[in-house]
């Protein structure tokens, strides 16, 4: 779909919610796939500045994630120009995508869009040149196993186990991935806490961001609407024909 249909799309979405929009997808063509990341910044700083009234944006994402760093510069200086920002999920915003709509005043999902668990996944290089992911969580899924499935505990059996670990995953990228876990944790507390700012929310944020991070036993588990509202994220109420039109701008992206 040629870009000019696309545009009167999003202009469909203005005129029905009376704000801005900005479109931001990465590819998730089969692939050709690409990563939410810090050179989008600078594009937002020229959208942002293209907006020379009102306090209010809407922000649709099409993303399977990337950086959350980036995610979390985006939504900084969005929120450093507007008061009020909404994030349109026609279908897929996960990993660093659900980070960055965490840090949104309410989040419009239609309901065929997932967002997804945060817990970053860290990419190794074998020995043989061959790559593998893995996240913290599956370290520590791993010694749950050795100590309540198959009641290991003596040193002397612990010890050789730990070693066949270590020369499969370097200790160094271990402590880079409970390092990553945690940064994931605390990015979402904060994005979330930029407008959950009374006290019993702000330590709600936390629970919430810890919940999107450790409590899932897949980072590809769909988020939907329905379970999103459950984790008790500001899923907007149902609008059919919002949600029409913020379907209908997907397909234009999905056809291009």
């Amino acid at each position: 779909m040629r870009i000019e249909d696309r545009i009167e799309q999003y202009k469909a979405i203005e005129e029905y919610r009376e704000r801005p929009v900005i479109a931001y997808a990465t590819s998730t063509r089969r692939g050709v796939p690409a990563m939410m990341a810090g050179d989008a910044v600078r594009e937002f700083v020229d959208q942002i500045d293209a907006i020379e009234q009102g306090n209010a944006v809407d922000i649709l994402i099409h993303s399977t994630g990337g950086d959350a760093l980036a995610a979390w510069k985006l939504m900084s200086i969005l929120r450093e120009r507007f008061e009020s920002v909404t994030v349109l999920v026609p279908y897929v915003a996960f990993s660093a995508a659900t980070i960055f709509a965490l840090g949104a005043n309410e989040i419009i999902m239609h309901p065929h869009a997932s967002l997804g668990p945060i817990d970053p996944q860290i990419r190794i290089k074998l020995p043989d040149g061959s790559q593998r992911l893995f996240s913290f969580e599956d370290v520590g899924a791993f010694l749950r196993f050795l100590a309540d499935e198959v009641s290991i505990s003596e040193q002397a059996y612990v010890t050789p186990i730990m070693e066949q670990l270590f020369s499969v995953v370097d200790p160094l990228n271990i402590g880079g991935a409970k390092r990553a876990s945690e940064l994931s944790t605390d990015v979402g507390e904060r994005l979330l806490q930029m407008h959950m700012t009374g006290p019993e929310e702000r330590n709600m944020a936390r629970s919430i961001a810890e919940n999107l991070n450790k409590s899932f036993f897949a980072h590809g588990d769909a988020v939907s609407r329905s379970r999103a509202r459950t984790l008790q994220l500001k899923i907007a109420d149902d609008d059919p024909k919002l949600e029409h039109l913020i379907w209908n701008a997907y397909l234009g992206l999905e056809s291009y």
